[in-house]
């Protein structure tokens, strides 16, 4: 068996190359160039570089030429693109229903379905002018997070300013909140207005078909890149007798969405209030995909046999505990915190330097700790983004 990856740039295609190889499923990869990281694994049978005008005759191509019959993506933008030409492939899309992949790309729906079970989230505000602040200021407290609804339905009109797509933004104060929503005003489009909920990220791994959970898995962030937030870039595993209520919740969220697929259901969680409040789903496969392989969950392989026809995986007695790091964020993370704290949104913040270059160094000692590209087997990605990274570094 065999399939097209679309998307061997980062780490969660390398994961995906190399849980599918060593599966006994050939894997033919596709990134954006030599910084693809994907493309050096020795899990991958053939490598290509993505020809962004021509990717359909593209992936017609290589379906071709290697009788593939199935294709798998990385990102939102991907797996919508296979979406809107699947009749033109001669290849078939791995992918979640359109209808629901919109319900999960869309806050708004994802926000609205969680309430109507129960799913506590966070308190949320729209405009449709600047004039409608007015009517809010009693309303808000600070700081507050501001974050697109829908990204992809805006970004094009947000890059038509040479902007690029904030993930999130944080405020301080009603000044500050008004002059960051009028650069928005001339495309008539605004971020939504959220609170601010202190904690950590907890996320909450499925593999679904109908609705139906086939896998679980769920992890606490220890580190984020930028700190205040993003890349999850030091994780560990939750074993699934922690937060059962809430696991109950996120399964059902998914099957009300009546989803296909992987997905993250992600949280703030509060661990003094023990509140948890639902951040988003991730309707693909997530940032610490590497973790889920590590501690022994197969949501790769388990999504291509299933999806292909063959046996569904059987819930593994998963490794908790485990740790898996993003090394080159970590780094900036930490260089960040030691060198340029004034450059962290999150003002709340407070971090002991020592702590964090102590928690750094013993990460590297601990024998249930992984990497999210280094492997011992399979080597060669890790060098190469190491000199990526140094070229970027010394601009060579």
């Amino acid at each position: 068996m065999q399939t097209i990856l679309l998307g061997a740039d980062s780490p969660i295609g390398l994961t995906m190359i190399r849980e599918l190889g060593r599966a006994g499923i050939k894997v033919h990869g596709i990134g954006w160039g030599k910084g693809s990281v994907g493309l050096y694994s020795k899990y991958l049978e053939s490598a290509h570089y993505r020809q962004s005008g021509q990717l359909v005759e593209q992936l017609n191509a290589i379906a071709e030429a290697f009788a593939c019959p199935w294709i798998m993506a990385v990102s939102e933008d991907d797996i919508m693109f296979l979406q809107r030409n699947r009749d033109a492939l001669q290849v078939q899309p791995i992918v979640p229903s359109e209808a629901a992949f919109a319900a999960v790309v869309n806050k708004n729906v994802t926000l609205e379905a969680a309430r109507q079970i129960g799913i506590d989230t966070p308190k949320t505000w729209r405009i449709k002018a600047l004039a409608d602040l007015e009517g809010l200021a009693s309303e808000l407290s600070y700081p507050l997070i501001l974050k697109w609804d829908n990204p992809h339905a805006v970004k094009a009109k947000i890059h038509a300013l040479n902007r690029q797509v904030d993930k999130f933004r944080y405020v301080y104060d009603p000044a500050e909140l008004k002059q960051y929503l009028t650069e928005y005003d001339v495309i008539g489009e605004f971020p939504l207005i959220q609170e601010y909920c202190p904690g950590y990220g907890l996320g909450q791994m499925f593999l679904a078909s109908a609705g139906r959970v086939i896998l679980r898995f769920q992890h606490q962030r220890i580190a984020e890149w930028p700190p205040e937030g993003g890349v999850s870039v030091v994780c560990r595993s939750l074993g699934l007798d922690l937060h059962q209520e809430l696991m109950a919740k996120s399964a059902q969220l998914l099957q009300t969405l009546d989803w296909t697929g992987p997905a993250m259901v992600e949280y703030r969680y509060d661990p003094i209030r023990q509140r948890a409040v639902l951040m988003e789903i991730n309707g693909r496969f997530w940032g610490s995909l590497p973790l889920a392989y590590y501690a022994g969950v197969p949501f790769v392989s388990g999504w291509f046999l299933a999806a292909t026809g063959g046996q569904q995986p059987e819930q593994p007695q998963y490794q908790a505990n485990v740790q898996c790091r993003y090394l080159v964020p970590e780094c900036k993370r930490l260089m960040t915190i030691l060198l340029f704290p004034d450059r962290i949104q999150n003002k709340t913040l407070r971090f002991s330097k020592c702590a964090e270059i102590s928690a750094f160094l013993r990460r590297f000692f601990r024998a249930d700790s992984y990497y999210y590209v280094f492997s011992w087997d399979d080597p060669k990605p890790f060098l190469f983004d190491l000199v990526n990274m140094l070229r970027k570094l010394f601009r060579l």
